[in-house]
């Protein structure tokens, strides 16, 4: 279970270590070709969020498996529903970026990447809201619920911050 505690830090970690992707190093609309550097980030993000709505269901699959307590069958319920989400907006996107690598670039192209990922942020700071509220419940099945609705909204509060540093636009 301590792996699983660790897997949003290290994978934040690793997303924060990577160079931003500044507009001036992406925009190659003089010649017509897509900003390879903001689709390969993209692509890299989709591939996170793919590997961690996976591993959200490996892992609230796992918990329903066996015989448990109310909280920990929410718990793994919330694992499982997020988990399919993540996983299937990360497949869906991934499996689009060939095909966006061949359009050519948009002259007006604007950093909307960016504020899509603040905005994001902002949600998942709600998401997280709800899940203390949910927590601070006397039922244990809802506590349950609040506490995975609370991961879920951390670790998206942490990609979506991550991201949003990545894309901002140049100084």
């Amino acid at each position: 279970m301590s792996r699983v505690r660790w897997l949003p830090v290290a994978l934040g970690a690793w997303l924060l270590a990577a160079p931003p992707v500044r507009a001036a190093e992406v925009t190659s609309v003089a010649v017509g070709l897509p900003d390879l550097a903001l689709l390969n980030q993209q692509q890299q993000a989709m591939t996170l969020t793919t590997g961690w709505g996976l591993a959200s269901i490996g892992t609230g699959a796992a918990l329903l498996a066996r015989p448990t307590d109310a909280w920990t069958r929410a718990f793994a319920t919330q694992q499982v529903v997020w988990g399919v989400i993540d996983a299937g907006i990360g497949l869906w996107a991934v499996q689009d970026f060939e095909k966006r690598r061949a359009l050519p670039a948009d002259p007006g192209h604007k950093p909307w990447l960016h504020d899509l990922y603040l905005v994001n942020a902002a949600l998942d700071v709600g998401y997280m809201a709800a899940g203390l509220a949910l927590m601070a419940q006397p039922d244990e099945q809802i506590k349950g619920h609040g506490a995975g609705v609370l991961l879920q909204g951390a670790w998206l509060a942490l990609f979506d911050g991550a991201n949003a540093w990545l894309t901002r636009p140049a100084p």
